[in-house]
């Protein structure tokens, strides 16, 4: 008795006081969702006045895995009623499209390009622009637009 007067009072030992124990479960889940970039080269036509001009932009998709996924192209900064431009540093308005394929018969406003990214996750698109003869004839000098590019998965 002596040893539990000098514990609990000297030495600061306690007893026991828990009644029991209780335990639960935690549940833990991971889901992965499929992660996506794009990027785009310059879409970048040069070409004398008075002569057609056509250009190739690579457009870069990466997804983790093979991802079902829909690019699309908006009309850019400078259209009006739905019609890209290029607009000068005078103000002077350059009409040009977008084509999702080489010949230049599909044109990429409106509907997205749907497919799927390889097992690799890359997927490469290419945007093929043009420039009408008819639309170059004017003042020479640097002409700009800019197309927002957008990947749903």
């Amino acid at each position: 008795m002596l040893f539990a007067v000098l514990c609990g009072v000297a030495l600061g030992c306690s007893a026991s006081a828990s009644a029991g124990t209780a335990s639960g479960t935690l549940d833990v889940s991971l889901k992965i969702l499929p992660g996506c970039s794009v990027t785009a080269a310059p879409l970048a036509f040069v070409a004398e006045a008075g002569a057609t001009a056509q250009a190739e932009a690579p457009i870069d998709v990466r997804c983790a895995g093979n991802t079902s996924v829909a690019l699309s192209l908006d009309s850019g900064m400078n259209a009006v009623g739905g019609q890209r431009q290029l607009i000068s540093e005078g103000g002077t308005a350059v009409p040009y499209a977008i084509y999702s394929d080489p010949a230049r018969t599909r044109s990429w406003q409106g509907e997205p390009v749907r497919t799927d990214t390889g097992d690799d996750g890359v997927l490469r698109l290419v945007a093929y622009g043009r420039v009408e003869a008819r639309d170059t004839a004017v003042a020479t000098g640097d002409c700009r637009d800019t197309v927002t590019v957008t990947l749903a998965f």
